[in-house]
């Protein structure tokens, strides 16, 4: 969407995911995909219109410290910063169930192929005695009921899908879930204004809050920091080094 409205917009990953999202976004020219450590700060302060961060920083060994390595990147005067993460306690029975926790504890120690065994042998199983059945009951016309369940909307999705989700649940070494409060306690520190937490549908938290102008920058005429449509502040190497 973003790109479709002219932006020009930057993905960072950690992982060798990039490779693919990169292959996948081909036809977009605006849309630039990076491979990088986050903490290490990879792009110029005060560079970017909008900070998204979406399902990341709950896998992080420290959350805290990634949100607030984020922050700075967000231009001053008016930087949006937005964060989707988890939530646990208070959230809908069945988005807590859809984290399949026993059985990520349990897989935990084993080996990642024997975990990719596991996550096709659990979506076979839900193919077949969870997914058909929820498509039943959209086709008689309670699909409104059927997408409160958990893992709902891959009623419609193929193989491959499905046991990416199952993967994506019982692979991650780790896993955090917050509280609104934990997040207000995030936006404050940073200093950001018009904060505002909100869960989305019961089964996360969106939080999103806008950097002030600072203090050097006021009365001064000086300019504010470069946007993400300024070539210089979103540098797009053809291939990045992979990471071991």
């Amino acid at each position: 969407m973003a790109n479709e409205a002219g932006a020009e917009t930057v993905g960072v990953d950690l992982s060798g995911g990039v490779d693919v999202a990169r292959a996948n976004n081909r036809a977009h020219p605006h849309c630039h995909l990076v491979q990088a450590n986050v903490l290490e700060r990879p792009f110029r302060a005060e560079s970017f219109d909008v900070v998204w961060s979406f399902g990341v920083l709950h896998h992080m060994p420290d959350p805290r410290a990634g949100f607030r390595a984020i922050v700075p990147l967000a231009r001053p005067d008016g930087g949006l910063v937005v964060v989707w993460v988890y939530g646990y306690r208070g959230m809908a029975f069945t988005y807590r169930l859809s984290h399949m926790r026993p059985l990520h504890r349990a897989l935990h120690s084993v080996s990642g192929p024997t975990r990719v065994r596991a996550s096709k042998t659990v979506a076979a199983m839900l193919s077949g005695l969870y997914w058909a059945p929820l498509r039943g009951l959209k086709r008689l016309g309670l699909g409104a009921t059927a997408e409160r369940l958990p893992l709902a909307a891959y009623v419609e999705h193929g193989w491959s899908a499905r046991v990416a989700a199952v993967h994506d649940r019982l692979s991650t070494p780790i896993t955090h879930f917050h509280e609104r409060e934990e997040l207000l306690g995030w936006f404050s520190e940073a200093g950001l204004g018009a904060v505002s937490v909100e869960d989305t549908d019961r089964r996360g938290w969106r939080a999103y809050g806008f950097r002030p102008e600072t203090p050097s920058r006021v009365g001064n005429g000086s300019e504010r920091g470069a946007s993400v449509d300024n070539a210089q502040a979103v540098p797009r190497p053809a291939e990045p080094a992979r990471q071991n």
